[in-house]
């Protein structure tokens, strides 16, 4: 007889599934935050304001390889999660988080450091 519940082994995949992390994830995270930190610009009141802190950017990883639903969780103000946001956009194609050999949504969270105070 077999012990435990079913459900708790294996859960279907159904198109609202998402992942953190997929039993494989996209490899080449590092260098995707090195394009990010590179292509993002801070807006001119928060250079001027001379800001410090972190931007926490939460986002989806689609099936198809698009980025998708992005939320900001955490910023110094300025627009700063908007200006983030905005690099995420243009970002190529990723290659898709995979669960049970099937392509899937995986969420991911990207925190940006903020230090305007030296000059």
């Amino acid at each position: 007889m077999a012990t435990g519940n079913a459900h708790e082994k294996y859960t279907p995949i159904t198109r609202d599934s998402i992942y953190s992390p997929a039993e494989e994830n996209n490899e080449g995270f590092q260098a995707f935050r090195l394009w990010v930190q590179k292509k993002h610009k801070l807006p001119k009141a928060a250079k001027k304001a001379r800001i410090y802190g972190k931007v926490n950017v939460s986002f989806v990883g689609c099936e198809d390889g698009r980025l998708d639903d992005f939320e900001i969780l955490e910023e110094v103000g300025y627009r700063t999660g908007e200006e983030l946001i905005r690099v995420l956009r243009q970002a190529r194609k990723w290659s898709p988080g995979i669960q049970d050999g099937k392509p899937v949504r995986v969420k991911y969270t990207l925190p940006m450091f903020i230090d305007t105070r030296r000059r």
